[in-house]
């Protein structure tokens, strides 16, 4: 099983019935663009997640992560927490409010 870490950059689709999504993440080890294809209930755009999984090739879109797990993964810096924190995940906490 492969590994991917990094912050997810969109929800190019989500399922909201079954939370079936297709999401594009940075990753962090090679700073390129990764599509990841799986059950994402809870997931959102700025997260840092940890994506284990498959490699697969879909016909009409490409090379894809089939996920298979995932957990969120705390900033280690304090450039990942600012972002993190104006991302939009937490109401009422945008860019002045994070870099205080």
């Amino acid at each position: 099983m492969e590994q991917v870490i990094g912050i997810i950059e969109d929800i190019v689709f989500r399922n909201e019935d079954n939370g079936f999504s297709v999401v594009e993440l940075r990753e962090e080890s090679t700073n390129l663009e990764v599509t990841a294809v799986g059950n994402f209930p809870f997931i959102n755009p700025g997260e840092r997640v940890r994506l284990e999984g498959e490699w697969t090739t879909h016909p009409e879109y490409g090379r894809q992560l089939k996920m298979e797990t995932y957990s969120s993964v705390a900033p280690s810096n304090l450039v990942g927490m600012e972002n993190y924190l104006a991302s939009g995940l937490i109401k009422g906490v945008g860019p002045s409010t994070a870099r205080k």
